[in-house]
Formats: structure tokens, sequence, C-alpha cells
């Protein structure tokens, strides 16, 4: 009986795990600096396996009654954690999860008077690891002030401070974008200034 509550645990975060696979998996291979595998193909699927997610935790949470044991808790906060990691890594790349390193309300004295922001349109992206891993990668470069790449959109927006033109940045871009991943091709789209 133990065996078989443990394999319906183990169940619930694969198929969890497969519903994030684009995240969990791809995030896994961006540390260990392996590139991007293509686990974006398993995107159409994701709502098939959080449902098989849910059913396991629902039929376990059933069984056992409103009491859920250290187990069911565990796995339930694991497969809960791996659903929600694609949108947490999408809020990241958009720069929406936590705010930008260019300090702003409340810190105007230590801003630059004025935020230059070259947006391009990049095709090669494949999943939203790619995307998280291009942001940082992008916002290691000296003198960005921060990166959103948005993979619904196939956009990046580099934010420098001062008013700067597009001739200055792109080519640095376009290296740093080109060292990650010789794939990539981008095309810049347009510029804005935002000055207090």
């Amino acid at each position: 009986m133990s065996a078989n509550r443990a394999s319906e645990s183990l169940a619930t975060i694969i198929c969890a795990l497969l519903g994030s696979s684009c995240c969990a998996i791809q995030l896994m291979l961006n540390a260990m600096s392996l590139g991007c595998a293509g686990f974006s193909a398993l995107d159409p699927f994701a709502p098939v396996f959080a449902s098989l997610s849910f059913t396991f935790l629902f039929a376990a949470f059933v069984r056992n009654g409103l009491k859920a044991n250290r187990r069911i808790s565990v796995t339930a906060f694991a497969s809960l954690l791996l659903l929600l990691l694609p949108q947490l890594v999408r809020l990241h790349s958009r720069n929406k999860l936590w705010p930008s390193r260019v300090p702003t309300l409340g810190f105007e004295k230590l801003a630059p008077a004025c935020i230059s922001s070259f947006e391009w349109t990049i095709h090669g992206l494949k999943c939203l690891g790619c995307a998280a891993r291009l942001k940082s990668h992008l916002e290691g470069v000296q003198g960005i002030a921060s990166a959103d790449v948005d993979f619904t959109q196939s956009a990046v927006t580099v934010h420098v401070p001062g008013e700067e033109t597009v001739e200055s940045w792109e080519s640095l871009v376009l290296d740093a974008v080109g060292s990650l991943d010789f794939t990539y091709s981008m095309e810049f789209m347009r510029q804005t200034l935002n000055c207090k």
C-alpha cells in the first residue's frame, strides 16, 4: 500500500514537471550552461499534464480525508511550485517579478535624468527558460541597466541610462546575444526616451 502511494506521489510530481518542462528542466540545463533542449514542444500538452497532476492530488486528498499527511503536503507543494514556474519565469523575463535595477520612485536623486530604451524583434528564441537566460545575460553587460525579454511577443528591450542612440548600443547588444546563442537573429524595431 505504501509503495502504491509513493508511486502516486511520484506520478503527480512527474506530471507537474512535464507541465512545466519548458521552464523547470530548461532552467536546470541553463544553470549547467548546456543550452536549450527544445522542451517547448511539450507546451501544448501543459494543461493535460497539469490536469493529471491535480487529479492525482485530488485522489490522494479524497483517500486520506481532510487530514493531509506530510507526503501529500510535500507532493502538493512541489507540484504547485512546478506548475507555477512558467508564470514566474514569464514575469521575471518581463521585469515584473523583481523591480528593475534602475532606481525609480523615491530615488529620483540617484536615477539618471533619462533612460533610453531599444527594442528588437528576436527570432530563434525557443522557450521561456531561454528568454530568462537571455535576460540575465543582457543584464550582465556593462552599461545595460535592465532588459526585458518577452517570449510570447518575440521581443527584447534593453534599457540604458542617459540619452543614447541605437548606433552606440546595437553592435554591443547583438554581439552579446550572438555570444549566448548564434541561432538568434534580431531586427531593430524602435527606440524610446523617457526623461524626468
